[in-house]
């Protein structure tokens, strides 16, 4: 069962639901969806969700949309994220250890600097989708990684 990381009363788990459906289905079906290749199952819309201190760790979250999602302090620990839509999530104390990332959108995502055992060597991150402005944050911190690119539209 999916639950919370912090809980101050352990009395059971607590049970998350997301737009009237446990997030447990939700990540079932989508599970399904992946493994038949689209098939049977649905794909999994976490857009806007309050994933907040959720254990995700190892969960399959290839190609869901966690646009704007609160992701803070959620376990995300051997999670499959590639190319999921991440765009503007909070990412605020996060554990990304061993996630995978290819093909995953991260335009506008917050407080990735704040999250929990980011690598950026791990990473190869020319598969990813980061804004202009986490590209200048992720140079400033490493300077191997290069400065995103100018626009060649003519300003007037």
């Amino acid at each position: 069962m999916i639950e919370r990381e912090k809980s101050e009363i352990k009395k059971e788990p607590q049970v998350i639901i997301i737009n009237d459906n446990p997030l447990d289905e939700i990540l079932k079906k989508h599970a399904e969806w992946i493994e038949t290749g689209r098939a049977r199952g649905k794909k999994a819309n976490l857009a806007g969700a309050d994933l907040r201190g959720v254990n995700l760790a190892g969960a399959d979250l290839r190609a869901v949309d966690l646009r704007g999602a609160n992701l803070s302090g959620a376990n995300l620990k051997d999670a499959r994220l590639e190319n999921a839509l991440l765009d503007g999530a909070d990412l605020g104390g996060a554990d990304l250890r061993v996630i995978k990332t290819e093909g995953t959108s991260f335009s506008g995502v917050k407080n990735i600097f704040e999250a929990k055992n980011l690598r950026f060597g791990d990473y190869r991150l020319a598969n990813f989708a980061f804004d202009n402005e986490t590209m200048m944050q992720l140079h400033r911190i490493n300077r191997t990684i290069p400065p995103p690119r100018e626009s060649k539209a003519k300003r007037y």
